[in-house]
């Protein structure tokens, strides 16, 4: 007897369920709540990756990490705010969120 076994090629890159995300807090929004609750979710889907595992990244390319406000949970995609907000400096923030899967990578930019 003879097996062969064909092992399935990873054909889909991971794709956000929107072009575009958005949110608006206050910005006393550390003042009031966690920071652990999140603000937006990032969801990107892929149809060949069977165990669902997708890891999300923020892409900033504007300011340095320990001053970047905000921070995703890399396999839920939620995003945090980690640091005081201060409208007066900075009233919208634009950063791109990367979902890859061991093969490929996409991204989408998220105005926040």
């Amino acid at each position: 007897h003879v097996n062969v076994t064909v092992g399935d090629l990873n054909e889909y890159q991971p794709r956000f369920t929107q072009r575009i995300y958005h949110t608006s807090i206050p910005e006393n929004f550390l003042t009031k709540n966690s920071s652990l609750s999140p603000i937006l979710q990032i969801i990107a889907i892929d149809d060949d990756c069977y165990d669902k595992t997708i890891l999300y990244t923020i892409l900033n390319n504007d300011m340095p990490n320990d001053i970047f406000p905000f921070e995703i949970d890399k396999y839920t995609g939620y995003i945090r705010v980690k640091h005081q907000l201060d409208y007066e400096t900075i009233s919208t923030y634009r950063f791109r969120v990367k979902a890859s899967n061991l093969d490929h990578i996409t991204s989408s930019i998220v105005p926040v």
